[in-house]
């Protein structure tokens, strides 16, 4: 479909604007794929069960929910999927991101900055919001991971990467 979508911009428009339409496209899918990751970034959820609000990195910043129509009420979203952009509300008690969307999306760029600034926000999340068992999916993930500066605890045990 996509290869189909860029043959009827060079029919219709040519060269020129065939390479921009290009570009665009993978900008705007690299800035999906951001957001997503820095929405969700370290939270897990047990397969088959439901998506909660606490299951998405929110926000409170209102420039940030005013400039991207409500994408900052992400943990709404979860909550309540049909509700429409212009309703969602924000959910006082879902965990918070850093900062806006718009500074996150810049600080998730620079790996050691993102690392330094959200991984006590996920160990966070990790004693504020997880179950029993998302602690010790959590501890797994992050031995899987090799990222042992963000071993997690669970059971009263810590998790020890080897």
């Amino acid at each position: 479909m996509s290869l189909l979508l860029v043959a009827l911009v060079a029919w219709m428009a040519g060269a020129a604007a065939t390479v921009f339409f290009i570009v665009c496209a993978l900008w705007g899918k690299s800035l999906l794929e951001v957001v997503n990751y820095m929405e969700h970034y370290g939270i897990v959820r047990v397969p088959d069960t439901p998506v909660q609000p606490r299951h998405s990195w929110n926000t409170t910043k209102r420039i940030s929910s005013w400039s991207t129509f409500n994408l900052t009420r992400h943990s709404h979203h979860h909550a309540q999927g049909e509700v429409p952009y212009h309703e969602l509300r924000p959910f006082p008690d879902a965990p918070e991101m850093i900062g806006g969307y718009l500074t996150t999306v810049l600080v998730v760029l620079f790996p050691p900055l993102w690392h330094k600034l959200m991984d006590p926000k996920v160990l966070e999340w990790d004693r504020e919001y997880a179950t029993e068992e998302e602690l010790k999916l959590a501890a797994e993930d992050s031995l899987k991971s090799g990222r042992d500066l963000l071993v997690r605890a669970y059971s009263g045990e810590e998790a020890v990467a080897s």
